[in-house]
């Protein structure tokens, strides 16, 4: 997730601009060692072309460096692979922003004629043709060496061998092995085939040191069964990120979203000893395996990596000493992910891991400073995704912490302002910044800074926020209480549409209320003509209808704040339904319901098909709430009957009962374990599936139970006294009223608990609460003050 991560100084200019039409150079400097291969990370934002096609690499000399672009993102950073002198240092200019630049082969190399090119390749085919005729005559003697000492054996277990027959087969193996071992020295001392060049009009330079993997984001969940369906796919595909590996053995995408997507890894592997090699895959999801160019592997998707723990997925191929080419490619689908390699050297019994070792490293070339033509000051941001976190009960919302850093650079004086555009609508003017982001996207960031001399700069650039889904060590993972501390106190007047309404969600679901409502209030003041203006409310509606902070006046006030601005029929749609169960269920208005549920869908249009079914049944349950609490039962039942005609699945008359019987005792054994929240959740899908039982009131009673375990309170009141009035002679109802007088007791109203103390004392005296009732009244007795005059309920 690590962006950038340099110095970013200003230095005395140590070469002449090599063409004034370039705006813009990076210092590039590379340290001593092994290889010619070495790899930079540098940021160009939108100071560059969109394909790159202006970056120009020059040496000390001013000569063109080799150099190939592996990722280039235009709106942050650029990833290449640069040519550096074996075992010594270099220094270069990558020089860039020129917007008329023409295309231009970053990677030619000084070539050579045509007739030394061939003449190289001719000594080159000479000792490879000598190394091959003294591998053949070093295999040959092995074999009649084998062949001999078998014989030898077999002489020695006979008894009727002579002596003589026994001490020449000795004689023959000794000459043998002399032989061998003059022919092994012979090719020890041969020269290595150098490595061929090619003729000037073709020499181009590629990185071949390392491990490069490519992730491409694939256009469509896509499978292809062959390797050349794979091709044409990544042809098909956007490559996402690039980056040199220390092996092959990946969990996940390191640059994007770990689902659909396809890698290919070029790795270059040192082979020490002659001989068969074999290769194995384990992925989940496809894989194919090339060494040298040749395939040696097809193991098409979709499968898991199971059933290749051991090696089981393999191939082989014979290879000489030298360097070995190998090519991996991997899809992936959806689910666990999962690319190894693995291998068997010659000699090795089973397959393993392949040492880091062995692959042939690659330099690490460091920026140490940006410079512009002619530019008094330059704007340089560091970049870093410091960690993501899931956040607790949501579905999925991800939030992120990205810090920001000013390395500007000014010639002369010092930098007076910095102003940093989040691209959320926030802002900030600290030299260093950590920001929270509650969605995944590319936020439009902008630094501007300004000098004591009055000189500006301005650089935009995006960092990529995707969906991290894996546990990876390529990840860091934050925590709640870092993601809270950071994301207090944000100016929700001027944060942007969507970001607003992920920093309302992302207090939702920790139960911030005041933060909530702080953010929902401000998108529904601006934004309450968006479709998700609706969901937002609701987010505020959530806050208010909780046990701990139940207002339910506020919770109207929010939701006829959001129908005055809702443009989007679906959206007021949604909005007045809510606003319909607010006013049944909670401020006791059945009438005004019922006004809203015949603006949603009119009594005419409920049973055609002028509205969707789940609205027209949305608004059936809602008339037979209203009709259920303004005491008109018959009709209840029958709006209750059509609503479950026009569920997705109609229960037979079995299942409802089995269902009727399951809904209470998971209730029952969700309270004993003190999952409030899943108990509410299976109260709401009991009254969505079967409506209709709302009307004997024990779903409205174990509702109202719920509520005055997790917190005695207005909700729970309600609840238990819905339930009473709903079912006046159900069997839970000397529960109901025992709980109702515990929930006046614990909000300290003592004198309205004495009543219905006194009421159960006469009303129930058959039931297990009107012993336990007794000593409750001496307690609200002793607190009630004897002035207090104590009516009948």
């Amino acid at each position: 997730m690590l962006v950038l991560g340099v110095t970013a100084q200003a230095w005395a200019a140590e070469a002449a601009w090599w063409n004034t039409a370039w705006p813009y150079r990076v210092k590039i400097e590379c340290p001593a060692g092994e290889g010619d291969v070495a790899q930079a990370t540098v940021v160009l934002a939108d100071r560059t072309t969109d394909t790159g096609r202006d970056l120009r690499l020059v040496d000390e000399a001013g000569q063109f460096v080799p150099f190939v672009i592996l990722h280039h993102d235009p709106k942050l950073r650029t990833l290449v692979a640069l040519r550096v002198p074996p075992g010594e240092p270099m220094h270069a200019w990558l020089y860039f922003g020129n917007a008329r630049a023409p295309a231009f082969e970053t990677n030619q190399l000084p070539g050579m004629s045509a007739a030394k090119a061939q003449q190289m390749l001719s000594q080159w085919r000479k000792a490879q043709q000598q190394r091959d005729a003294g591998t053949a005559q070093q295999r040959a003697l092995e074999g009649r060496i084998a062949q001999m000492q078998r014989e030898a054996e077999a002489l020695r277990k006979s008894v009727q061998a002579p002596p003589a027959a026994l001490a020449e087969a000795d004689r023959t193996i000794e000459q043998l092995q002399r032989q061998l071992e003059t022919v092994q020295r012979r090719i020890a001392e041969l020269p290595v085939p150098p490595e061929l060049p090619e003729p000037e009009d073709l020499v181009k330079w590629q990185p071949r040191r390392g491990v490069l993997l490519s992730v491409y984001r694939k256009p469509e969940p896509a499978s292809p069964k062959t390797l050349l369906g794979l091709n044409k796919l990544i042809k098909q595909s956007t490559l996402e990120g690039a980056g040199f590996r220390r092996g092959i053995s990946d969990g996940c995408n390191p640059f994007g979203t770990s689902d659909n997507y396809v890698s290919v890894y070029s790795g270059w592997l040192r082979i020490d000893e002659g001989g068969e090699y074999g290769f194995c895959s384990a992925s989940d999801e496809g894989s194919w395996i090339m060494v040298n160019g040749r395939p040696i592997l097809d193991w098409p998707g979709p499968h898991g990596w199971q059933g290749a723990g051991r090696g089981q997925k393999n191939g082989k191929a014979i290879l000489r000493p030298g360097v070995a080419h190998v090519e991996y490619y991997h899809e992936e689908a959806t689910g666990p992910q999962l690319a190894f390699l693995g291998w068997k050297p010659p000699g090795q019994e089973h397959f393993s891991a392949i040492p880091e070792d062995r692959w042939l490293n690659v330099r690490q070339a460091t920026v140490t400073g940006y410079e512009g033509r002619n530019k008094q000051l330059l704007a340089l941001p560091e970049v870093q995704v410091v960690n993501t976190w899931w956040v607790r009960d949501s579905n999925g919302q991800q939030a992120a912490l990205v810090q920001y850093v000013d390395q500007s650079t000014c010639a002369r004086g010092k930098i007076r302002t910095r102003r940093w555009s989040l691209g959320d609508g926030l802002e900030s003017w600290s030299a260093r910044v950590q920001h929270m982001y509650f969605r995944t996207f590319r936020p439009s960031v902008e630094l501007t800074v300004t000098d004591n001399r009055g000189h500006s700069d301005t650089v935009r650039f995006s960092p990529n926020i995707f969906k991290v889904d894996v546990q990876s060590i390529e990840f860091a993972y934050g925590n709640e209480k870092q993601y809270v501390r950071h994301a207090s106190g944000y100016d929700v007047s001027k944060m942007e549409r969507d970001d607003l309404a992920g920093y309302a969600e992302f207090w939702a679901h920790l139960e911030q209320w005041e933060n909530l409502v702080r953010a929902a209030g401000s998108y529904l003041d601006r934004f309450g003509d968006s479709a998700d203006a609706s969901r937002v409310a609701g987010l505020a509606v959530q806050a208010f209808l909780s046990p701990g902070q139940y207002n339910p006046k506020r919770a109207d006030e929010m939701l006829s704040r959001a129908i005055a601005g809702a443009k989007d029929p679906q959206s007021r749609r949604a909005l007045l339904l809510q606003r319909g169960y607010v006013l049944i269920w909670h401020l006791g208005e059945p009438a005004a319901a019922r006004a809203l549920y015949q603006e949603v869908c009119p009594p005419e249009q409920l049973d055609k098909e002028a509205a969707p079914r789940e609205v027209r049944r949305a608004c059936l349950i809602g008339l037979a709430d209203a009709a259920l609490l303004s005491g008109e039962r018959e009709e209840a039942a029958a709006l209750y009957r059509r609503a479950q005609w026009l569920a997705d699945r109609t229960a037979s008359e079995a299942e409802a009962l089995a269902k009727k019987g399951i809904y209470p005792y998971s209730v029952d054994d969700l309270l004993s374990r003190g999952e409030y929240d899943w108990a509410r959740r299976t109260i709401d899908e009991w009254e969505d599936q079967l409506p209709e039982s709302k009307m004997d009131g024990y779903s409205l009673f174990l509702r109202g139970k719920v509520l005055f375990v997790e917190h005695p309170g207005e909700q729970a009141l309600r609840y238990l006294a819905l339930a009473e009035q709903v079912a006046p002679k159900g069997v839970f109802v000397p529960e109901a009223a025992w709980l109702h007088a515990n929930c006046l007791m614990a909000m300290g109203r003592h004198a309205e608990a004495l009543v219905e103390l006194q009421r159960i004392r006469s009303d129930f005296t058959r039931s297990e609460f009107h012993a336990q009732a007794a000593e409750k009244i001496k307690e609200c007795e002793g607190k009630v003050p004897a002035t207090m005059s104590v009516g009948a309920r």
